[in-house]
């Protein structure tokens, strides 16, 4: 998807150093959006986590 972005830029605009930047920066967003990825992921386990232990408390009353 970034290098379908990229090669888009890299036609409209037909400066190389623009697409040249926006190669470079590609690894680094996807690394980015890898690790909100994880992050969410986490998170959402451990709500999940809450509201089981919750649930389970109010079953034993």
């Amino acid at each position: 998807m970034v290098f379908v972005i990229a090669s888009l830029l890299a036609y409209i605009f037909p400066y190389y150093y623009i697409s040249d930047l926006i190669l470079s920066f590609a690894p680094y967003l996807i690394a980015l959006s890898f690790v909100g990825l994880i992050v969410s992921l986490i998170v959402l386990r451990r709500q999940i986590k809450k509201s089981l232990f919750a649930t389970i408390s109010l079953k034993k009353i």
